[in-house]
């Protein structure tokens, strides 16, 4: 029972080895791929509102041209084109205010939203100067200032894409080196496979040789004609196993014939002994059992 539970004890610490040193991997592994996770969906959404405040400088330009289009030819169109494009500026500004946690982000968008405020009632007093026939000279005037007004907009938004560039930069180079990081895992993990695979097969070489390692001992003492040799008493597996048990048989009935041959030799010299001090070989030979001459198979 004690070589049982010793080869359960190697297999469990074996099994646990092993499990501990992959769950180790596994948590590692998981670690570096939610801090990947993490930074790329970070990278693409600082990438998505970099692209969508570019549209957004890009949209007060043409809010600025829609408006000179209509003072120059008065076609309603670009009243309804210019009506659209603020609502949808706004919108969008409004969606970065909530989804924006940088705090000087969160100002500047707060600032361009109340500028185009200021530029949506320049705008309107333009109109209004147009529909009346104001002389083009004052009209010219609030184009200009609402060119300015458009310059500083724009400004803001400037600024606000300078920030996010540098947020993406620090996103980027953390990324980067996330993936640096994952290619030296990738090395060490290939490297603990290759000595958790060299160990086990170690191990279990070194299982299943030494108990051939100790019965060829035993059978090189038994051909020196050594029978008193001590069993074999590691443990193997399969017909390894029942190759130790026939030889631990085989090495007990041996002994046991070894034994009787021994005690008919040491019966035969006496026998021999008090035949010689015998003057009558015949008479002698008859009081002997003749049992006691019969070597048993």
């Amino acid at each position: 029972m004690k070589k049982n539970n010793n080869k359960l004890t190697f297999r469990k610490i074996l099994t646990l080895y092993s499990l501990g040193i992959i769950l180790v991997m596994l948590a590692i592994n998981f670690t570096s791929l939610s801090s990947l996770k993490n930074n790329y969906f970070s990278f693409n959404m600082h990438l998505t509102d970099l692209s969508q405040v570019h549209n957004l400088y890009v949209e007060i330009d043409e809010l600025y041209s829609h408006i000179d289009n209509y003072t120059l030819s008065g076609d309603h169109d670009y009243l309804e084109k210019y009506n659209h494009k603020l609502k949808n500026v706004i919108k969008k500004i409004e969606d970065h205010m909530e989804r924006t946690t940088d705090n000087e982000i969160y100002y500047k968008y707060y600032d361009a939203k109340n500028m185009i405020a200021t530029f949506s009632s320049r705008s309107d007093a333009i109109i209004r100067n147009h529909d009346v026939q104001m002389e083009q000279i004052y009209i010219d005037e609030l184009l200009s200032e609402l060119e300015r007004l458009k310059s500083y907009i724009q400004e803001e938004l400037q600024s606000i894409i300078t920030l996010k560039l540098n947020v993406v930069s620090s996103i980027y180079s953390n990324l980067k080196e996330v993936i640096l990081n994952k290619e030296g895992q990738t090395f060490l993990y290939t490297l603990i496979i290759t000595i958790v695979c060299f160990t086990i097969a170690y191990l279990f070489s070194q299982q299943l040789s030494k108990p051939i390692h100790q019965l060829v001992i035993q059978l090189k003492k038994v051909a020196k004609g050594n029978y008193d040799t001590t069993e074999v008493k590691i443990r193997g597996r399969g017909e390894l196993q029942t190759l130790i048990d026939c030889f631990n048989y085989m090495m007990v009935k041996l002994r046991k014939q070894m034994e009787l041959i021994n005690e008919k030799a040491v019966m035969q010299k006496k026998i021999t002994a008090r035949r010689n001090k015998e003057s009558g070989n015949g008479q002698f030979i008859k009081t002997v059992p003749i049992e006691l001459l019969a070597i048993p198979d």
